[in-house]
């Protein structure tokens, strides 16, 4: 039987333990402690990014694997997130008296299509409303969806040969980081996708 490696949980569960601490105590103040804990939120989101590079499973069937990561990620976070829309929204509507039916339907396309994407298409849907804002964080599907499209085709074209896997983790690492810093924010997180690949590559090397 493996042994469980306990550099990976004790990253797993400071992951955890920052995200809880967020959406439980975290107050919108300049403090110290909380610029602490959101900063503990964006340290998480590329450690996790990392542990999955690290449980990449090297085989032929690479293919098979993309598909059923892709199936996880989007198609049942997708399913999971319609189910919490279609739930949710006539509570807000009943709760918070100035929600109604038109800000539960702009909620719904900006939790998929994204605030960036709707305020060029539908301007008078893109004001986020009480329902979005707690369901925010579902971003980060989009970005392991796109990000894990990036890193499948990688593995794919370097056929996990690990110089070349470690040549690609850089140019992606320098192209993400450009684009973070030079272009404005994109729907689903486009934009920063090169930088997390790179760091799911640097974890799956690190597997090797």
């Amino acid at each position: 039987m493996k042994k469980r490696n306990r550099v990976i949980d004790l990253m797993k569960g400071i992951m955890i333990l920052s995200v809880m601490i967020y959406h439980l105590i975290y107050r919108n103040q300049a403090s110290l402690f909380d610029r602490g804990v959101r900063e503990m939120i964006y340290l998480s989101l590329p450690l996790f990014i990392l542990i999955s590079g690290y449980f990449y499973r090297f085989d032929r069937d690479i293919v098979g694997r993309f598909k059923r990561r892709i199936r996880i990620v989007l198609g049942i976070s997708s399913a999971v997130m319609v189910v919490l829309l279609v739930c949710f929204g006539p509570y807000y509507i009943l709760v918070h008296k100035n929600y109604n039916a038109k800000n539960w339907l702009g909620d719904s396309l900006l939790t998929f299509l994204r605030p960036e994407l709707m305020a060029k298409i539908l301007p008078e849907y893109s004001n986020a409303g009480q329902l979005f804002n707690n369901l925010s964080p579902v971003w980060f599907m989009w970005t392991m969806a796109w990000t894990t499209i990036i890193f499948y085709f990688v593995a794919w074209c370097t056929k996990n040969d690990i110089k070349k896997m470690a040549i690609s983790a850089g140019f992606l690492l320098v192209v993400g980081a450009v684009l973070y810093v030079n272009v404005e924010p994109l729907s689903w997180s486009i934009h920063i996708t090169p930088l997390y690949a790179g760091i799911m590559l640097l974890g799956a090397i690190m597997k090797k």
